[in-house]
């Protein structure tokens, strides 16, 4: 209750408070409106997404931005984008998740072909990513006629183009936030690796059916808003500290903490140098990279989910 009530008063603030004091017209009332709902929602994804692929890999320091996920979903909307020449947000979802998934696929692929341990799959997710991230940055700059236009800022992280349809495609987030809410046990029993067979769990099925899940939620968000880093490891971890590591309360816990965290950064985004605006996603990346870092040298090599806990 007090998440979601600190969510609340965060998001009136955000609607209120501006540039411009709290004197502005309903139109830009409105749009703050639907952009930090937006913000909610993103956030709310990106942690989900952290949260299952933690639970899968059974490291707390995997999660969507980490581990290249978000730079094959950018590299999917690029590609409709030049190639194709779609630009609706749905297409735009439908190529980034396709990519997503292809990338996640080829980092379980090179993984396996190198040493099949977490901690070669986190680094090979690691080089992966940013193989895509330079690539997506060439791409960027030989196609686009406006290198340093609005494709650079989006390639950032923002929510600055956020409307009503983008609300509308974002909507598809609801069922993946419900059905969470149903395999916590799943979740948890992945925590146990192998041993979670023989207490009935198929492990296979739940693996595919997590990375599918976790990459439509990533791939939605980064296609309509770019690449927003490291809010899928900053709220599970501290829901974790809050809550402990039984998913049944870190879903709900990392979501609203998630919300919280994109909508407060957006809003420092959006105040921070007004009239301009910083990208959201530098925001996050600045509280976020020192956490991974703090976390990298904390864990003991071997370590498990819990222990770290």
């Amino acid at each position: 209750m007090r998440i979601l009530l600190a969510l609340f008063l965060t998001y009136i603030l955000y609607i209120l408070i501006g540039p411009a004091g709290f004197h502005v017209p309903w139109e830009i009332i409105f749009y703050r409106a639907v952009r930090g709902g937006f913000a909610i929602l993103a956030g709310a994804s990106l942690s989900l997404s952290g949260v299952m692929l933690q639970a899968l890999f059974s490291n707390p320091l995997v999660e969507p931005y980490i581990l290249g996920v978000s730079s094959g979903a950018t590299t999917g909307s690029l590609v409709a984008i030049f190639f194709l020449g779609l630009i609706s947000p749905l297409a735009l979802s439908g190529f980034s998740f396709l990519f997503s998934l292809l990338t996640v696929f080829l980092i379980f692929l090179l993984s396996a072909k190198l040493s099949p341990t977490r901690e070669i799959l986190l680094l090979t997710g690691i080089s992966v990513g940013s193989t895509l991230t330079a690539l997506n940055s060439i791409l960027m700059m030989v196609k686009s006629r406006e290198p340093a236009s609005d494709l650079i800022f989006w390639l950032l992280g923002s929510l600055s183009g956020i409307g009503e349809k983008e609300i509308l495609v974002s909507a598809v987030l609801l069922p993946f936030f419900a059905y969470s809410f149903l395999i916590h046990r799943e979740l948890d029993l992945l925590l146990w690796g192998q041993e979670a067979e023989s207490m009935g769990l198929n492990i296979r099925r739940s693996r595919v059916k997590i990375i599918i899940i976790s990459t439509a939620l990533t791939a939605t968000v980064v296609s309509l808003s770019g690449v927003i880093g490291f809010v899928g490891l900053i709220s599970p971890h501290i829901s974790r500290k809050i809550y402990g590591w039984s998913h049944r309360k870190l879903i709900p816990a990392s979501m609203g903490i998630g919300g919280l965290v994109l909508l407060s950064s957006d809003f420092i985004a959006r105040n921070l140098i007004s009239p301009a605006e910083v990208p959201v996603g530098l925001i996050t990346s600045l509280v976020g990279a020192p956490l991974f870092l703090y976390l990298v040298m904390k864990r003991d090599k071997g370590s498990s989910l819990q222990e770290l806990s």
